[in-house]
């Protein structure tokens, strides 16, 4: 399994991007910048947060300009209240 292709939304994107829960591999961006973050560590991640338990992230408010989530939500207990830290960053 190798580096994974970044959705066309993201790949135009020109700022910051979290993308949460990358696992190995973070996303890629020639305009971007690619934030990794995930619970465990991971050859991808940049940052580490046990998200499944806190309801904040270790970033302030809107610094992102977009955010990928992929094959997280079928691992966490409670799927939506995850979702609702999204609004703020």
């Amino acid at each position: 399994m190798g580096p994974r292709k970044s959705p066309k939304s993201i790949l135009k994107c020109s700022g910051l991007v979290l993308d949460f829960g990358c696992g190995h591999y973070k996303l890629e961006s020639e305009k971007a910048k690619v934030i990794g973050l995930d619970y465990l560590p991971a050859q991808g991640a940049d940052v580490l947060a046990n998200f499944e338990f806190s309801r904040t992230l270790p970033f302030r408010s809107n610094v992102f300009d977009g955010a990928y989530l992929s094959h997280v939500l079928e691992h966490m207990r409670d799927p939506v209240a995850l979702l609702t830290i999204f609004p703020s960053m």
